[in-house]
């Protein structure tokens, strides 16, 4: 099964000199747009990036917000702050890397699912 996940990268820097990479899913085939793992923590009302997903988080965790005793939840865009622009180009790389390797593994479990099987006994 081919997998499709196309990527919008945009790369700033604001007045305070901080770097803003900010990466979202724009296209996508046979796999769902939300693959980034966010956690939310209810002390600070805040959401922080976790993760690319992987295929197991994208089956059991759920779209935008979190659960009742689970503080996971999946997006479709990370927006993320960084003090150089190397730590910013290294995790652009990254996520890269992870993004890939999601759908290769989400393109194989699909392909073992859809496998028919013939046993003659």
């Amino acid at each position: 099964m081919s997998v499709l996940i196309e990527l919008e990268i945009t790369k700033s820097q604001n007045e305070n000199g901080k770097y803003s990479l900010l990466v979202r899913v724009t296209r996508y085939e046979n796999i769902q747009a939300q693959i980034f793992v966010f956690q939310h923590d209810p002390v600070s009302d805040e959401d922080y990036f976790s993760s690319v997903a992987s295929p197991a988080q994208l089956n059991d965790l759920p779209k935008h917000t979190a659960q009742p005793g689970n503080p996971f939840f999946l997006e479709h865009t990370v927006e993320l702050e960084f003090d150089t622009a190397q730590q910013m180009n290294d995790t652009e790389s990254m996520l890269i890397i992870d993004v890939e390797q999601l759908k290769k593994d989400w393109a194989l479990i699909k392909d073992q699912l859809e496998t028919t099987y013939k046993v003659i006994v």
